[in-house]
């Protein structure tokens, strides 16, 4: 296993990773990154640190002499600042948000999309079905994984729906609910029980939990062989260890 990482550690450093190929100076070390805040995966100002798992590829790729500079945008523009090239990846994602993009093959770890509703809704989500029922409103760009995310593309659906994307999505989102502007919506259980610890929603069911990947540019995915390197570092038994044992418990105590 060491061996391998070693070899895929010399195939990057020996390509300039920095998103503007002209910048011949910069430190080859270093890998460009997009996301958008979704704490506790990845956080913004927490005192705790910068997210769970953002914590933990800093620490696993630094050990590798690889550090990580990352920028936060609204969810859709992060996308685009990876597809475009001027950045080299996203820190989480799952493939149905970005499909044009390279994945890895392990994944980083798994969430769980839930339904929320005001208290004293009686509403439960148990299938596809149950969606025509009420006004729901989604992220832009977002993958929820099925059904939700066929759901959301079907034109038919579009007035059962809010979308909405830029800057403080889910804080929105909280809010169209309290202003009954929607019936309720969907997001990681973790990050609302994270941002809402004290509020008056109510989950109303969940979807089957998913994994979720690390995804960069394809010509950059290629040209330094980070996807390898990555998925040997993800499996490493001694790497799992540490994510269980260290970053866990610090967001998750």
């Amino acid at each position: 296993m060491r061996f391998i990482i070693l070899t895929l550690l010399g195939q990057i450093l020996s390509f300039n990773i920095f998103a503007n190929p002209q910048d011949v100076n910069q430190d080859k070390s270093v890998i460009n990154l997009a996301t958008t805040e979704w704490c506790p995966y990845v956080c913004k100002n927490e005192q705790r640190g910068e997210g769970l798992i953002l914590d933990y590829l800093r620490e696993v790729l630094e050990a590798e002499n690889i550090s990580l500079n990352v920028k936060f945008f609204p969810w859709s523009r992060a996308i685009q600042e990876v597809r475009s090239g001027r950045l080299n990846g996203l820190v989480t994602a799952i493939k149905s948000e970005a499909p044009t993009l390279d994945f890895t093959n392990v994944p980083s770890m798994y969430y769980q999309m839930c339904f929320y509703t005001r208290r004293e809704s009686t509403w439960i989500y148990q299938s596809e079905q149950d969606l025509a029922n009420i006004k729901l409103g989604i992220i832009s760009d977002y993958g929820y994984g099925e059904p939700v995310d066929s759901y959301a593309t079907e034109m038919h659906n579009y007035t059962n729906m809010i979308k909405i994307g830029g800057t403080d999505s889910l804080l929105r989102l909280e809010k169209l609910l309290a202003k009954k502007r929607i019936d309720a919506f969907i997001e990681d259980k973790h990050v609302v029980q994270w941002m809402f610890q004290q509020s008056a929603l109510r989950e109303a069911g969940c979807l089957n939990k998913i994994p979720f990947y690390m995804a960069f540019n394809p010509l950059y995915a290629e040209e330094t062989e980070v996807i390898p390197l990555i998925d040997s570092l993800l499996s490493f038994s001694k790497n799992q260890q540490l994510f269980q044992q260290k970053y866990f418990p610090r967001y998750f105590d």
